[in-house]
């Protein structure tokens, strides 16, 4: 029940000089390296008529923006919600469109296209963001392929996990960052239930399973009848 095969990621977008969370998502037009960076990611799908995981987003009546990023890796299905293509309200300064995805999200990657600029996680308001992945990137240096320098911050009740940074923080754009990544990613969500938030609620998902069991179980030596999820 636990270890998944579908994720929903948050990826944020963050350009020079920009730290408070509503200037982060206002950001609503992507940078031609910011383009780049999502096709490592994953593919642009259409999400009207998207069959396959949609991670919370509206498949059918366009409410949630009309295109999102998804991949299937080692099959493991991931829709990632981004922040530019999530719906965009001039009146709603909380932009909480977007923050209702990306808050309740527990891995977001942040995108940051700047030279100085630094990024605080508490600047994102979130229960729980337990874990972010920092990819920077300089617009100034127009380098081929792209070069990443990566870092990662969690909570402190999440523990270290693979591929660990001191062996590298510098990535050149190809398939080898793309494993990396993903790797980290899906490491990141799993590392992640292990916090209190998760393990209460997994505490409790256990529990009534258990207590599920116990009941059908009764019900069938009381009745003789074996109960609708034995019959299989």
């Amino acid at each position: 029940v636990f270890i998944k095969s579908e994720l929903k990621v948050g990826v944020i977008y963050v350009t020079e000089g920009q730290g408070l969370e509503e200037e982060i998502l206002d950001n609503n037009d992507n940078s031609p390296l910011f383009d780049e960076f999502l096709q490592i990611l994953g593919e642009r799908v259409r999400l009207k008529g998207f069959d396959k995981y949609k991670g919370g987003l509206d498949t059918v009546h366009d409410l949630t923006g009309l295109y999102s990023v998804y991949t299937n890796w080692r099959n493991i299905e991931i829709m990632f919600h981004v922040s530019t293509l999530l719906p965009y309200e001039k009146h709603d300064s909380q932009k909480l469109q977007r923050k209702r995805h990306i808050g309740n999200d527990i891995v977001c990657v942040v995108f940051l296209e700047a030279d100085n600029t630094s990024f605080s996680p508490a600047c994102i308001k979130s229960h729980f963001l337990h874990t972010f992945i920092l990819v920077r990137t300089s617009p100034r240096i127009k380098r081929k392929p792209t070069r990443y320098e990566v870092s990662v911050v969690t909570r402190d009740e999440v523990g270290a996990y693979k591929p660990y940074l001191w062996e590298q923080s510098v990535f050149d754009k190809g398939p080898m960052f793309r494993e990396w990544l993903l790797t980290k990613v899906v490491n990141g969500e799993r590392a992640s239930y292990s916090a209190p938030k998760f393990a209460r609620m997994q505490e409790r998902t256990r529990s009534q399973m258990l207590e599920d069991i116990v009941a059908n179980l009764q019900n069938h030596a009381e009745t003789g009848q074996i109960p609708k999820p034995y019959r299989r």
